[in-house]
């Protein structure tokens, strides 16, 4: 009984953290936030102002206006790091290189399918405003020239 009250105070105090955590990432403008789940990544788009709440030691995570929900048990959490934007145009999943994997975050967020690490800034590489075909061409450019 003792073991199970200090493993439920321990997973309480993660959540603690993580939100108080998380509250101090949008302040200091950090744009990630990363949570290692039992080896699966989990990027949070903190710019979406993401709704956590805590019920049974499980995690809700709900982002921007979807109406999806995230559910990851807290006992799962490996990990928790934050990631500022990379600043690179043609980095739509900003991970810091431009390459195949931007093109597919561009074409999903075409589709409306975006991840939740999608940086429409950076994926507007023509800069008139709108995501679509010709950033992807423009993209596809940039890799092939080598960027």
């Amino acid at each position: 009984m003792m073991k199970r009250q200090k493993n439920m105070l321990s997973r309480l105090f993660l959540l603690l953290m993580l939100m108080a955590v998380t509250a101090w990432a949008r302040a200091a403008d950090v744009k990630f936030l990363s949570l290692n789940v039992n080896g699966t990544p989990i990027v949070i788009n903190l710019a979406e102002h993401p709704k956590i709440t805590y019920t049974g030691n499980v995690l809700h995570i709900q982002t921007g206006n979807s109406e999806a929900t995230v559910d990851v048990p807290v006992a799962d959490i490996q990990a928790t790091t934050f990631q500022e934007l990379s600043e690179v145009i043609g980095d739509a999943n900003n991970d810091g290189h431009i390459d195949v994997a931007d093109v597919v975050a561009v074409v999903n967020d075409i589709l409306e399918n975006p991840a939740s690490s999608f940086v429409k800034k950076f994926a507007d590489v023509n800069n008139d405003g709108n995501v679509d075909v010709a950033d992807v061409v423009q993209i596809v450019n940039l890799i092939l020239q080598g960027k």
